[in-house]
């Protein structure tokens, strides 16, 4: 279906990414994770703070704010299309509620479930407004973990009712918003599965679809990483 972009120059990679749809009949999704902006991954293109830091210097009850936060998100937009860039994997829904989180800290916006619900849905409306396909993650939650699962497969020994009431409360709200796809972080969740939320139906199917009433486009983490490696 597509391509995920990692570095490049900005106008090598636009070019190369115009003549890739060039060639295909249905266009193609074209994905990076562009959380602090297009600059995070394409040379010569602008960088923004990361998620902590703007939950910081954004105040949600200022119009103000608000206005300053969306002419963020559109820069952001504008720039990843004239990269080519369709498909920004974006929001992070993760809570950070673990201090010792060594792999989402401040790509969480804040260790308040509302908090990043308000953030998230934000990043949506305003990426969708503008031609973007937005993309929630790690569900069902990688923030109240101790390991990185690019490294190891962490286990998150949590009921479904603890689940319900804080760390899927950003997804919820998130498909409420519409947002159009919804990444899956390899996670291991016991009350949940024995399998890790990648791959499984309970998550997938049972809980995101079913339970949820998600009807959009569901992707995993990379597959590379290291917690799928003794499954």
């Amino acid at each position: 279906g597509g391509f995920i972009l990692f570095g490049g120059q900005k106008d090598n990679i636009r070019n190369f990414i115009l003549e890739l749809q060039s060639y295909s009949e249905i266009p193609l999704f074209i994905a990076s994770d562009i959380e602090r902006g297009v600059g995070q991954q394409v040379l010569g293109c602008t960088n923004f703070p990361c998620q902590m830091a703007i939950a910081a210097a954004i105040n949600t009850n200022s119009k103000e704010d608000s206005l300053l936060l969306e002419s963020m998100l559109k820069a952001i937009a504008n720039e990843a299309h004239y990269i080519g860039i369709n498909m920004p994997l974006i929001p992070v829904l993760d809570i950070n509620l673990n201090p010792d989180n060594p792999i989402i800290c401040t790509r969480a916006f804040s260790d308040n479930p509302e908090k990043v619900s308000w953030f998230g849905n934000k990043y949506i409306k305003i990426l969708e407004e503008n031609g973007m396909i937005s993309c929630a993650k790690h569900f069902p939650g990688h923030g109240d973990t101790s390991e990185d699962s690019h490294l190891n497969l962490p286990v998150i020994e949590k009921s479904m009712d603890e689940l319900m009431n804080i760390e899927l409360k950003p997804f919820k709200e998130a498909i409420k918003q519409g947002v159009s796809s919804i990444m899956i972080g390899h996670l291991l969740l016991p009350e949940i599965d024995n399998m890790p939320a990648s791959i499984s139906y309970n998550v997938t199917t049972n809980l995101l679809r079913n339970k949820m009433g998600f009807n959009g486009l569901v992707l995993s983490d990379a597959l590379n990483m290291n917690a799928l490696n003794d499954i």
